[in-house]
């Protein structure tokens, strides 16, 4: 946006156009699609899409979602819930990589989700399938984004079927 080959060229006393939030995602699951939006409504732009991985035989829960207060995560730990294997951070073979964005539902239908997240993978072959436990997995180099663009608490995420 700023034609900034070098981050290191930006200049004291010079402008630069900074984009002012909130994002938000819709994920349309027969595509293994999200696409990212700035803003709401009428109004909203279309930022960018990514190819995602989905629950295997459906399982990721439709509806619209919020990134949960305080469950943003950066490297974080994770316990297999079937089972029960822990992977403390750091782990090169902790399944969901390097960022977890806790979702909590917003419909009736899905008020009750627990333990569904967008994350990273160390599974790349796995994007663009249903293989998931339900998450949505997103690549390395493109979870990062994803993450600094939603916003705890503000971004919502719309699954549709």
């Amino acid at each position: 946006m700023n034609a900034l080959s070098r981050p290191e060229s930006i200049q004291a006393g010079k402008s630069i156009k900074v984009v002012q939030g909130p994002f938000h995602a819709e994920i349309d699951k027969p595509t293994h699609r999200m696409d990212l939006y700035l803003g709401e409504g009428p109004q909203r732009v279309f930022v960018r899409s990514y190819v995602v991985g989905l629950g295997e035989q459906g399982s990721t829960p439709l509806g619209r979602f919020q990134v949960q207060r305080g469950r943003k995560l950066v490297n974080p730990t994770w316990t297999n819930p079937r089972t029960g294997e822990f992977y403390p951070a750091d782990d090169p073979e902790n399944p969901i990589g390097e960022y977890w964005m806790g979702l909590q539902g917003l419909d009736s239908v899905n008020a009750g989700e627990r333990g569904f997240g967008i994350h990273g993978t160390i599974e790349p072959d796995s994007i663009g399938t249903d293989s998931s436990m339900g998450c949505v997995r997103l690549r390395d180099g493109e979870i990062d984004v994803v993450y600094e663009a939603l916003a705890e608490g503000v971004s919502t995420i719309h699954v549709r079927p």
